[in-house]
């Protein structure tokens, strides 16, 4: 299944598949080299059930935040005077 959807993105000759099951760490070893055989680029975002595995035409950045469950999570407090905040509403 996973060989036929790579043949069908190489020719297609653009795009991209995002493979959000569970495949463990054999299985993304697995899915890698059959990227690799179909002459396609290959890498692995985040960790333990929130892996993402990514196949692509184009090489793939090391980081992408919208894979990353995490991203867009944290939020600080920032305390400003009446002059700055009119600054940054201008």
């Amino acid at each position: 299944a996973l060989t036929a959807r790579f043949s069908a993105l190489r020719a297609s000759g653009g795009g991209e598949v995002q493979l959000r099951e569970n495949y463990g760490p054999h299985g993304a070893r697995q899915v890698e080299s059959l990227a690799a055989a179909a002459g396609l680029h290959f890498k692995r975002y985040g960790r333990g059930t929130n892996t993402v595995l990514v196949t692509s035409t184009e090489p793939l950045p090391n980081y992408r935040p919208e894979l990353d469950a995490r991203h867009g999570t944290r939020q600080a407090e920032v305390a400003l005077d009446d002059a700055e905040a009119a600054r940054l509403k201008a």
